[in-house]
């Protein structure tokens, strides 16, 4: 398989939730090294599959500050996309450079741990928690949130 975009267009990842240091992150998945706007997360997780080392028996991942990977990007222009903060690539070619730098990563020993969204409290709701308004099925409710 060549080391080109699907149907000659960018891959936009999505952005999902892993636990780091004890605490969920936002990541975004990096194919091979292939030319993709990334979204500015606070990871980026490197994903090898045609780039794995010889005799890998699965995929090879790498989580990596997305401020390490920007540093990489010379070239990428700044742009919103959607109101997301994002590096888009200046073309639909493959860098030899990136591509290297992918090939030299030693892999995560352990997989990062997903977090479902519905698991995470948003900001918005832990204020109303703490003031003390509750919606619950539909109704408002005032309760006494404990405060530590």
């Amino acid at each position: 398989m060549p080391l080109s975009p699907r149907d000659g267009e960018l891959d936009y990842p999505s952005i999902y939730h892993v636990e780091r240091d004890e605490r969920a992150v936002t990541v975004a998945q990096w194919y091979d090294g292939l030319p993709t706007v990334l979204p500015e997360v606070e990871y980026v997780l490197l994903v090898r599959k045609e780039l794995a080392t010889s005799g890998a028996t699965e995929t090879e991942l790498k989580l990596v500050p997305f401020d390490e990977v920007a540093s990489r990007l010379a070239g990428y222009e700044k742009r919103a996309i959607e109101g997301m903060p994002c590096l888009v690539p200046p073309s639909l070619e493959p860098v030899p450079a990136i591509l290297d730098w992918f090939r030299t990563l030693t892999p995560d020993a352990e997989r990062p741990t997903g977090i479902r969204p519905e698991s995470l409290l948003d900001a918005e709701l832990v204020e109303k928690a703490r003031a003390g308004l509750c919606r619950m099925e539909g109704e408002l409710s005032v309760t006494a949130v404990p405060m530590k």
